[in-house]
């Protein structure tokens, strides 16, 4: 072939057929005809790929003999040539090229092969923006054997390029040439970083610009967006829960009980609030929090795996409006209530579903929620009217278990003929059995029995051994039988267990469980009305319900047992934080207050109703440093949060790392070693040699956040000259973390449900597939619920040699 000129298309100098698409499969059924002697020729077309076939013939005769035979069949070409390239391309990077070209005759062959850059799009030649100096190299490969063949390209700054390659090899009278696209991506990166703000009744904080200058020192540093945002009035977010409790498809006793429960509650906030009901009744209601904020968030939402939970919590908050129709919501309660009539059974008795075994439990869970309803002042005269046999019966069915609870230690105890019944015998159900029962003085119609007694002196005496949420229960049932003494070693002993936090108010340490006493949210609700009956502060009552309101901000409440305690326990005691007209004032002392109000008055006219939800934005036209020092003021009489973001380009390899000081993930590269005790991981930055084509490099990726979070994605960028081993996605569970892994070209994501507080390492393998110098890539972790919880690892460079 000759030389290709420089101001001619590629397609149109190179001589040589070129392979385009290696992953096309030719399935053909020839028509087969045989001569006079039984012999036959097949001749068909092969596609064009170096791989082997399996040819299966069957034949049979008139009067039915068969007979059959396969034969293997390589398609190849005397001199072949396979480019090795990566999946990608980084502006900035070094890398270099390789082809391996195959002798498949029985002799020597020497020859040359070139390498052709052009611009798919436009077609025009672009090698010396490569740096590719040299196009030819030459080559000489003994008869079976392959050779090596090699081009250094430095990949200019020019983002979005489609690179078009052919690579060609000529060897006398043989030839071959393979044409592909190669992708080149832009070096800069868009960078998201935030600060949350939380801010208690009238509380003032400051937002300083030290890291907006410290970012600005960079010469690749520019602004893209910087935008604030302020919930005044986050309380609402739980009210939006209760369509969540009506709307639940399965109709079991529990879930009646709660959709009852939501029903009544609705029905009164919204009537008997203004405010509420005014918001309601313009139409305006807030999306769910994973629909929020799109620009902000690190992946799209339509590209994770959870778009039908963000659309199912969205439709549940405008559910809100039905509460309006004060009728329908009445007809809606009394056939919930006829319901749970007809699941009662004759005993007092309920079941879980309809048909099955009485449940102990179940009953008492029913028992508790119509008390609940009972101290809101929520059943009115009618509704108690149908309440009050239901309770009757069901409180004598409650009795009976635990009389015959005891009567089976009873004869335990008489065949063993030992202090059997001195023993602790307080389990979780009997504990559920006084707390409701002690509750439940005025609809008895007769006192407890024997059980109460023995249960309740056990739990006197036993209750240091029981969790946080059972001694709860115990200290409630203590304070409606004044046992003063117990009572306050139980208060101690809660008090010395309990953590406090500017941010998080007080809590408790619960670890989540499978059983119905091991729920962190219930605990919570439990621990605010112990506290609040017990005569507390308010102000100590709304530090235990700012820990419920934090852990709405970053999560879903999936439970309805759950969901139903919460919103029983913030909307009945401590501070009323639903009708609250305050706001969230933001100040920029430094910046031209003329420029800047108008925009803030803009977001404050379009506040979304019941919430208060705000937010503001300057683009980088209209962005000033002195925007960064700001001052915020809780003007309002329940807590709010906020918060400020920034987004920037920089290069990938200069990106600073970032921590929210709430989430923080760091990210190591480590060169797997193989010795005579085993596999040795040594950080890349140890070591005395550089990398090289074929080692194993580990990616550790470590996080730390100081609470729960949902609906988190980890981003991880890699380097072009890096290939994961394993490249299909799914979902794994490795170091107490469970993930969706999505392998991509570019990067790695990681789509984590739920993620509780503490320090997480997990890693995952790649493989060198490149010589060269490689941007590294940068590992990106955000709460898609609530984006201000943000944190990223630094960038760094990779060298192969």
């Amino acid at each position: 072939a000759p030389p290709p000129s420089p101001e001619s298309p590629v397609p149109d100098l190179v001589d040589i057929p070129l392979r385009e698409n290696l992953n096309e499969l030719v399935f053909f059924e020839p028509q087969l005809r045989t001569d006079s002697t039984g012999a036959l020729v097949i001749e068909f077309e092969m596609n064009e790929a170096l791989t082997r076939w399996k040819l299966l013939a069957l034949a049979h005769t008139k009067d039915l003999k068969t007979g059959q035979t396969s034969r293997s069949i390589t398609t190849q070409k005397p001199l072949m040539v396979v480019p090795n390239v990566p999946r990608f391309l980084r502006s900035g990077d070094e890398v270099v090229l390789t082809a391996k070209v195959s002798n498949m005759t029985d002799s020597l062959l020497s020859g040359v092969a070139r390498l052709y850059l052009s611009d798919a799009l436009t077609g025009k030649r672009i090698d010396e923006a490569f740096g590719l100096s040299a196009q030819q190299v030459s080559f000489t490969t003994k008869a079976g054997q392959s050779g090596l063949l090699e081009w250094t390209l430095k990949v200019p700054d020019l983002p979005g390029l489609l690179l078009q390659y052919d690579v060609v090899a000529i060897a006398g009278s043989y030839s071959d040439g393979e044409r592909n696209l190669l992708p080149v991506l832009s070096n800069r990166t868009l960078v998201t970083e935030s600060r949350a703000v939380f801010l208690r009744p009238g509380q003032k904080k400051e937002i300083g610009p030290d890291r907006i200058n410290e970012l600005s020192e960079s010469s690749g540093f520019a602004m893209h967006r910087f935008s604030l945002e302020a919930t005044p009035n986050p309380v609402w977010y739980a009210i939006q829960t209760l369509p969540y409790l009506s709307e639940y498809p399965f109709d079991c006793t529990e879930q009646l009980l709660n959709k009852l429960f939501a029903q009544v509650t609705g029905s009164a906030i919204v009537q008997s609030n203004p405010g509420i009901k005014k918001v309601l009744e313009s139409r305006e209601t807030v999306g769910s929090p994973l629909q929020l904020n799109e620009e902000l968030k690190t992946s799209i939402l339509s590209e994770t795996p959870w778009v039908m939970d963000a659309l199912k919590e969205t439709r549940t908050a405008a559910d809100l409006l039905k509460f309006l129709d004060k009728q329908q919501t009445r007809e809606d309660i009394l056939k919930l209530l006829d319901k749970l009539a007809e699941r009662q059974s004759p005993s007092g008795g309920f079941s879980w579903f309809p048909g099955g075994q009485e449940s102990w439990y179940v009953t008492q869970y029913t028992v508790e929620g119509f008390l609940r309803l009972e101290d809101m002042g929520l059943l009115d005269a009618e509704l108690s009217e149908r309440v009050t046999p239901l309770l009757t019966k069901a409180i004598t069915f409650i009795d009976a278990e635990a009389e015959n609870y005891l009567n089976e230690l009873k004869k335990i105890a008489h065949k063993q003929k030992k202090r059997f019944l001195k023993e602790d015998h307080l389990s979780p159900i009997l504990i559920h059995y006084l707390f409701v029962r002690s509750h439940a003085g005025q609809w008895e119609s007769s006192r407890p029995g024997e059980a109460y007694t023995f249960f309740l002196e056990q739990a006197e005496k036993y209750w240091p051994e029981k969790g946080i949420y059972r001694m709860g229960l115990i200290a409630m049932t203590l304070h409606r039988e004044n046992n003063a003494k117990v009572l306050r070693e139980i208060m101690r002993t809660l008090r010395e267990q309990s953590f406090t936090n500017e941010e998080m108010g007080m809590y408790w340490k619960n670890t989540s469980g499978y059983f119905w006493y091991q729920d962190p949210i219930e605990t919570q609700a439990l621990m605010i009305m112990l506290f609040s009956e017990l005569g507390a502060p308010e102000a100590e009552t709304d530090e235990l319900r700012l820990w419920l309101l934090k852990n709405k901000q970053v999560r879903q409440w999936r439970s309805t047992k759950a969901t139903a305690a919460a919103v029983f326990a913030l909307l009945n005691y401590g501070t009323d934080w639903t009708d609250d007209n305050g706001t969230v004032l933001i100040t920029f002392p430094e910046a031209d207050s003329a420029d800047y109000r108008a925009t803030m008055d803009t977001a404050l006219a379009g506040a979304s109703g019941g919430s208060g939800y705000f937010k503001a934005s300057w683009d980088e036209a209209s962005f000033k440093p002195e925007l960064a020092d700001m001052k915020w003021e809780n003007t309002g009489r329940s807590p709010a949060w906020a918060a400020v973001y920034w987004q920037y380009f920089e290069d990938i390899d200069r990106v600073k790392a970032f921590d929210s000081k709430s989430v923080q993930v760091s990210k190591t590269l480590y060169r797997e070693l193989q010795t005579e005790e085993g596999s040795k991981l040594v950080a890349l930055d140890a070591l005395g040699t550089e990398l090289e084509p074929g080692d194993q490099v580990v990616i550790r990726i470590e996080i730390r956040t100081d609470r729960d979070l949902e609906f988190v994605h980890l981003k991880d960028t890699r380097a072009a000259g890096l290939e994961p081993v394993v490249t299909l996605s799914g979902y794994e569970w490795s170091h107490g973390l469970g993930y969706y892994r999505q392998m991509r070209d570019a990067a790695a994501d990681f789509f984590i449900d739920y993620l509780a507080k503490g320090t997480y390492v997990f890693e995952y393998p790649l493989v060198v597939s490149h010589k060269g110098d490689f941007s590294a890539g940068v590992a990106t972790l955000q709460c898609m619920y609530a984006p201000e919880f943000i944190s990223h690892s630094s960038g760094s460079r990779l060298s192969v040699r």
